[in-house]
């Protein structure tokens, strides 16, 4: 027989091992420098791994076939939409949910920021590396009318600022909104390096999320919050579709055309990728960054620029109702901190749609941890007064 310490020394938890490898999933593929290598000698192993350990975690946690109905769908949904758009991130993101409760989501939470830190200074601290020594890498770098932007050894310049608007609301989340002044001093420093060298606008939400943190505790604050998080999803798809549906609305449209030219023409970008791909309910592997010919004008790189059209264009319909579902469910359950995080992600795809990655999507985990009863039976979910 084993004794006690023994057993502590010899215990894995799985829960730990299954998010790192979906953190780190998302991430190396995110990578110059680690995305080939993952794809070429890593993503099966990166699949046995977690098969495995997500099974461990079934038999620890005593996951009955009940239980694992509440997920029966989206999982199937998921494993669908992941053969078409060759993509597994989707399959990871919905089976970690599985694991995800009140009293696990802070665990998880951390070590997907531990992972997303690791990954984002690791990164900087080559590209400045490789200002200095021959270390025989080359950077992305694009050049538009911005000028030059830096990938800084990831595959776009607003690759590396997702990552890191993401890593600060993380950084927010895990400290309980109340990071120290030395800490904000250096990621404010940090933010203004990142926009000189990658010119990414979306870097604004470093500021919502230093606001939020300043504003905790405020009742006001939090009854918005949970406004936005249970009325957001449409808000922001009615918003990101706007131009269309006041075109009988001379005033509201010109000076939303105004704001289109401050959003660099996301909001007309979005009907065009919608006249161009299409709707589609479960996902279709749309043809992005080439040129094309839309109403007899020549267009580059036209897509959606934009998480809530992107959804109905290339990941599927269905998610995007699951998505506004699953808030609309949460809103009233959750934590301040929590609401917070959920507002970054839906602020954030306003303007941008790479928010796939578990280091951008955990707010997905959040909400569903809010609707998940903190028992020994993982998924009894209760919505509203249904148990």
């Amino acid at each position: 027989m084993l004794d006690n310490t023994t057993r502590k020394i010899i215990h894995i938890d799985s829960l730990v091992i299954i998010t790192i490898v979906v953190t780190l999933q998302s991430l190396l593929c995110e990578s110059i420098i680690t995305m080939r290598w993952f794809l070429n000698y890593l993503e099966k192993p990166f699949w046995f791994t977690f098969i495995a350990f997500a099974i461990l975690e079934m038999i620890r946690n005593k996951v009955n076939l009940r239980s694992l109905m509440y997920l029966a769908i989206p999982l199937l949904l998921s494993f669908h939409t992941s053969r078409i758009l060759i993509n597994k991130t989707f399959v990871f993101t919905f089976a970690l949910m599985v694991f995800c409760s009140n009293d696990s989501i802070e665990k998880v939470v951390n070590i997907i920021y531990h992972v997303t830190r690791i990954f984002f200074w690791s990164h900087l601290a080559l590209f400045f590396l490789s200002r200095l020594l021959p270390i025989g890498l080359n950077d992305y770098v694009l050049y538009d009318e911005l000028g030059a932007r830096y990938g800084i050894f990831t595959y776009n310049p607003n690759t590396i600022a997702r990552v890191f608007i993401f890593y600060v609301a993380l950084s927010c989340f895990v400290h309980d909104m109340d990071l120290s002044v030395k800490k904000w001093l250096i990621i404010f420093a940090t933010t203004t390096i990142l926009f000189y060298l990658t010119r990414s606008d979306a870097l604004y939400l470093v500021g919502v999320s230093f606001l939020l943190t300043k504003a905790t505790g405020s009742r006001g604050v939090d009854r918005i919050l949970t406004f936005i998080v249970k009325y957001g999803v449409p808000i922001f798809t009615a918003f990101s579709l706007s131009i269309a549906w006041t075109s009988r609305m001379p005033f509201l449209q010109q000076w939303l055309l105004q704001l289109n030219v401050l959003m660099s023409n996301r909001l007309t970008s979005n009907l065009k990728a919608i006249g161009l791909y299409g709707l589609t309910w479960f996902g279709k592997n749309s043809v992005f960054g080439k040129l094309f010919i839309y109403q007899g004008v020549t267009y580059n790189y036209i897509y959606a620029d934009n998480m809530y059209v992107y959804m109905m264009v290339h990941w599927g319909l269905v998610y995007l109702l699951l998505f506004a579902f699953l808030l609309f469910c949460s809103a009233d359950k959750l934590n301040y901190k929590a609401k917070a995080m959920i507002l970054i992600l839906l602020m954030y795809g306003i303007g941008e749609n790479g928010v796939i990655g578990l280091y951008s999507f955990f707010s997905v985990l959040i909400a569903f941890s809010g609707i998940v009863k903190n028992d020994s039976e993982k998924l009894g979910v209760y919505l509203g007064g249904i148990q």
